[in-house]
């Protein structure tokens, strides 16, 4: 009961820094630009901006790299030592971001929203 619970406040946490701090730089466009997620997922996929908007865009990827930490952190807490907790916690980034962000695209694919499908 424990884990269910660190891996729901971890969502909820990280859904909440990304409510609060990131959507803002999309709703009114600052000097910074888009989060630096979204623009990796646009340049990754050529994803057409006319069809769908970045807000849109930006919840399910926020959605899914909330999952994706509450899942890391998951895991790695079943073991004690820091070190371990590292060599396991670097790959599983790694593996866990780029099937979500292929996911994602397979998805976005499936709807028609890429530009220049070949």
């Amino acid at each position: 009961m424990g884990y269910v619970l660190e891996f729901i406040i971890a969502f909820l946490l990280v859904m909440l820094y990304y409510y609060v701090f990131e959507f803002r730089k999309i709703k009114k466009p600052a000097k910074k630009g888009d989060p630096v997620e979204l623009k990796l997922f646009l340049n990754m996929y050529n994803i057409d901006l006319k069809k769908i908007s970045r807000f849109s865009i930006m919840k399910k990827l926020s959605c899914m790299i909330a999952f994706d930490i509450s899942v890391m952190l998951l895991i790695t807490e079943v073991t004690s030592s820091f070190i371990l907790k590292f060599v396991i916690a670097v790959p599983c980034v790694l593996f866990l971001l780029i099937g979500s962000y292929k996911l994602l695209g397979y998805y976005y694919k499936k709807k028609g929203l890429i530009k220049n499908e070949s």
